[in-house]
């Protein structure tokens, strides 16, 4: 079974809950989405870089040489391949523990559990004019921790944001949210607009410390 991966490599989570984390970054190669803000193009443009059709087995064997116990599956789109993702951590077995990176447009079919899903809606400020927020409410089993993750820049996206945060019904589920600010420069991490909306409603301001630490090279 041949399997389309952007890349897999060894580095440290640097979003979010488990910022700092030791892992190993499963990248499958497509996204059902095309932000304009995009920082990894290269994970579903083939006029950047193709997709590496790699066998099952041997993603496992890659895995297995890295230190890290910590499995992220991350961009592009990964619950575009959740039978991938199954196979992959039933090879690896409970030794390893899982984290999914998504947009949140697929909803999981109910074989995978997680210990950490960081959903990352997308706004108006992505351009994908396809793309409505989608409501999907059956997440309370597919993991121990579940937080959202915002991309923003200025006060008309922080109001979307509420907008979404008020239709949800399953914002108990919800451990923390995160505000990123949206990146243009790697100044542009200091977003005080941001920062004190934060601040005001007690969310979690993150830096996207794969910005400042390597910009839009890959995170090596």
């Amino acid at each position: 079974m041949k399997v389309a991966i952007s890349e897999i490599f060894e580095s440290i989570q640097l979003e979010g809950r488990n910022v700092w984390k030791p892992s190993v970054f499963v990248r499958l190669w497509w996204c059902n989405l095309s932000c304009s803000w995009c920082d990894t193009k290269y994970a579903w443009d083939e006029k950047i870089e193709k997709a590496n059709m790699l066998d099952l087995n041997n993603i496992v064997d890659k895995i297995k040489t890295f230190s890290s116990k910590h499995i992220i599956f991350t961009w592009w789109e990964p619950t575009l391949f959740q039978e991938y993702m199954y196979l992959i951590s039933k090879k690896l077995g409970n030794e390893y523990t899982y984290e999914l990176e998504t947009n949140w447009s697929i909803e999981l079919d109910g074989k995978l559990y997680f210990e950490q899903i960081n959903i990352s809606p997308k706004l108006s400020n992505s351009w994908n004019n396809f793309y409505k927020l989608e409501i999907l409410n059956n997440i309370k089993n597919y993991a121990k921790n579940i937080d959202f993750k915002f991309v923003a820049l200025d006060k008309e996206d922080l109001k979307e944001i509420e907008e979404y945060l008020s239709k949800i019904n399953y914002k108990d589920v919800i451990n923390w949210i995160y505000i990123m600010p949206l990146w243009t420069t790697k100044e542009s991490q200091n977003n005080k607009i941001v920062l004190n909306y934060c601040i005001k409603k007690w969310y979690n301001y993150c830096l996207r410390q794969h910005i400042i630490l390597f910009w839009d090279k890959k995170w090596v």
